[in-house]
């Protein structure tokens, strides 16, 4: 019965492809004048709800006989044949009854969703039961879209629309070549011309080079020779006689010292050698060790000049940051957390340990214990057996510990915000400088009286540590200060401070004025290392270079 309900429904109904669930049909819902399911329904003066079409063209309601005029919306209707349940039209087949009658009916390949009416359409545009044409252009006009990927496999016309779909590939495959060919062609061309202009100024700036080279020799030997001429003038002088000539004398030569007192830093030679930044110096009477990024700690000679590199210690998978010596004992850290332990006599690795569990960014020794400092961390090793000795952790807002330094049975080591001094012997903190900002320290200098400390920001801060106050001074640079030493009383009774900065710059200050004395520009990059020995000053760079003042 319910089949036949249904075919009924379907076979009267002449709203094109809407076929309606029996079970829910209802005559309510249906518009007196036309007889079919409501379209846009409007309620009438007169109470009645009809089609909006089907009161425009209707004078008089079927029910009262009034004048059928549009009042309102009927929303709740329109709301219930949004909600009825409906066939996809994919569901049903058509079939031909007598002469032009043609009856649907439902189809058992078909679409067996039943989905809300206002959601008909949106489902039937992806139905995947419609009806599509074959891409390849056979004339099978019944394929459904759910059959489209097994029939492509057995189409007649696969072979030909595949051959077609080949070549139209390959001829846009051959004219991406080509475009891209000409492309290349072109910058080919642009490398080429610029390789010869390239050539072309190099070949000048040598020219050039060797130009400044003979000037530079011409200069010397003026020199030398104006130096000979003052020492014969000096000689041949003669001895003044009266109170003041001498005193004349005495003031110009005074006034002599004082002009090349103030010349601190002369550069003796340069090491070339590394390939990347030079990271840590360390100055010994008759060598010098260099650690660099580019993994390697070299060993250059300073007994005699021209300086030459006596060997080249590999080992570190990452740079070397931080070098100390124990008599002939180097020991290396490095951005792969470990430490190196080297024969300074062969030239040999005697050991190689993990250190922490950050890069291992400072080392000093004292006695018989080897200091190193990571990121929040200070650990104390035994030097001959390297076992651990301590580990000390630090506030967390004082973060990487940069720099560790020994004087007097102490060791300093800078961070944020404060310079931590632990008793070298029960590795306990003493006590602790505090900066005034929130800097960081990257390096550190100690006189007898006074503490120096380079900082981020390029401020080189001053403690005056029997008063443990921080002095207002003028020393700054213009970026971190990686590098700070004390150069010894001259003959003047004076000292100086030298300082080397990522501004390129390494400065000498009078330590009793805080003064700039002199400025050092001659490296190409940032100043990154700093060390001295009684004889020379060192300085490493961003350049992979090092020159010895």
């Amino acid at each position: 019965m319910a089949e036949t309900n249904l075919q009924k429904n379907v076979s009267n109904s002449s709203q094109e492809d809407i076929i309606y669930i029996d079970e829910q049909s209802n005559s309510c819902l249906k518009c007196p004048i036309c007889h079919r399911l409501f379209r846009d329904p409007i309620i009438a003066q007169c109470g009645h709800t009809f089609c909006r079409i089907c009161i425009s063209t209707t004078i008089l309601c079927p029910y009262d006989q009034q004048i059928l005029q549009t009042f309102v919306n009927n929303h709740i209707v329109a709301e219930q044949i949004d909600s009825l349940l409906v066939w996809c039209k994919y569901a049903f087949k058509k079939s031909q009854i007598t002469g032009s009658d043609i009856k649907n009916e439902r189809d058992e390949n078909g679409c067996p969703v039943k989905i809300p009416f206002i959601k008909k359409k949106q489902h039937e545009d992806e139905c995947i039961y419609r009806f599509v044409n074959c891409p390849n252009g056979c004339l099978l006009n019944n394929l459904r879209q759910k059959d489209i990927y097994n029939h492509l496999h057995i189409c007649s016309n696969r072979q030909i629309s595949q051959l077609n779909s080949t070549i139209n590939t390959n001829n846009d495959q051959f004219q991406i070549f080509q475009e891209e060919l000409l492309l290349k062609i072109t910058q080919l061309d642009f490398l080429m011309n610029t390789c010869k202009q390239l050539t072309n100024t190099v070949a000048s700036m040598r020219n050039e080079i060797d130009t400044l080279k003979i000037n530079q020799e011409a200069l010397c030997s003026r020199n030398d020779l104006l130096l000979s001429e003052l020492m014969k003038t000096k000689q041949t002088s003669p001895i003044p006689t009266t109170i003041d000539e001498q005193e004349s004398l005495r003031n110009h030569d005074s006034d002599d010292e004082n002009e090349l007192s103030t010349v601190i830093l002369r550069c003796n030679g340069t090491f070339t050698g590394h390939s990347d930044t030079v990271w840590c110096l360390y100055a010994l009477d008759d060598v010098l060790l260099s650690g660099s990024t580019d993994k390697t700690v070299k060993v250059w000679n300073l007994r005699e000049t021209p300086y030459t590199n006596l060997a080249t210690l590999h080992g570190h998978e990452e740079g070397v940051l931080s070098l100390t010596v124990k008599e002939r004992t180097v020991f290396s850290g490095s951005v792969d957390k470990s430490i190196i332990v080297w024969n300074l006599n062969d030239y040999k690795q005697t050991t190689s340990f993990v250190a922490h569990t950050d890069p291992v960014c400072s080392l000093t020794q004292y006695d018989n214990y080897l200091y190193s400092s990571s990121n929040k961390c200070l650990k104390v090793w035994d030097i001959q057996t390297l076992e651990l000795i301590n580990e000390i952790q630090t506030d967390s807002r004082n973060g990487w510990l940069r720099i560790l330094m020994q004087k007097d049975k102490c060791i300093y080591a800078g961070c944020r915000r404060v310079i931590k001094i632990f008793d070298a012997m029960t590795h306990q903190i003493s006590f602790e400088f505090e900066l005034p900002t929130n800097d960081s320290i990257y390096s550190l200098a100690h006189s007898d009286t006074l503490l120096f400390a380079g900082a981020l920001s390029g401020t080189i801060y001053i403690w005056d540590i029997r008063a443990n106050r921080c002095l207002e001074t003028t020393c700054q640079h213009e970026a971190t200060v990686h590098g700070l030493c004390i150069l010894s009383a001259d003959n003047l009774n004076k000292s100086n401070l030298i300082s080397a900065s990522s501004d390129q710059t390494i400065r000498v200050w009078s330590m009793d004025t805080f003064d700039q004395v002199q400025y050092d520009d001659r490296h190409e990059a940032e100043v990154t290392a700093l060390h001295a020995n009684v004889r020379h000053i060192m300085s490493g760079a961003a350049d992979a270079k090092i020159k010895v003042n």
